[in-house]
């Protein structure tokens, strides 16, 4: 099935991992352990998922590894539209997906499966920023981001190149490389990661009812300080 009924202006790419133990949230794993750490993330895909099934876009579901296709689909539904994304330098990969995304609408934004919180507000605010900024993007607090987004005429590769991924500098050099462009910075917001990054998140989703707020909450062991 093609993408879900909505705007063709919008696109969004959900970029995220098949959740097997082990080859997935693997720092928090360190604390957490393999299996539940897999679990746990399989909930962020799903509430994700749920959410940007909300939003005025198509989503493409941008999965790895290729040989879990039907699994991934069968994970998220037929909602959203699937292609690979595996293998080189993550610059590669991002820029490919955004050229291929930017030749069928105007306005594209990318997330990552980190942030099970996020909201439909932020990507409805980082789609409307994009009517009058060339790029938006979306701080972490450990130095990276978790969206970033560009208008057809706005895209540029230079924001893929060189830059030192899976370091607290994604960001800065992100931005140095898009100095020429008009750029709408959102709020600052932080992945989860660690067993620490789970135990905040814990502690501010108490009454949530997605689906990763009601894990952590049944999890007893996870102590919050």
């Amino acid at each position: 099935m093609a993408g879900n009924q909505c705007s063709d202006e919008n696109c969004v790419l959900f970029f995220m991992k098949h959740p097997t133990p082990g080859k997935v949230k693997t720092r928090l794993a360190e604390g957490y352990g393999g299996q539940k750490s897999a679990e746990v993330y399989a909930c962020f895909l799903r509430d994700l998922s749920r959410m940007l099934r909300t939003v005025d876009a198509q989503t493409r579901v941008c999965y790895a590894p290729s040989d879990k296709e039907a699994c991934v689909r069968k994970l998220l539904g037929n909602q959203h539209s699937y292609e690979l994304a595996e293998g080189g330098d993550l610059g590669v990969i991002l820029n490919s997906a955004f050229q291929n995304a930017l030749r069928d609408h105007e306005r594209v934004i990318v997330i990552g499966s980190d942030i099970p919180d996020l909201g439909k507000e932020t990507i409805d605010g980082a789609l409307d920023a994009l009517r009058e900024y060339d790029a938006v993007i979306g701080p972490t607090t450990d130095g990276g981001y978790y969206l970033l987004g560009f208008t057809r005429e706005g895209f540029t590769s230079e924001a893929f190149r060189s830059i030192t991924w899976s370091h607290d500098v994604v960001y800065s050099q992100t931005l140095n490389r898009l100095s020429d462009k008009r750029v709408f910075e959102l709020e600052k917001r932080s992945d989860i990661d660690t067993l620490d990054d789970l135990r905040a998140f814990k502690a501010r989703s108490n009454g949530s009812e997605l689906e990763s707020a009601v894990y952590v909450r049944n999890d007893k062991s996870l102590k919050i300080d």
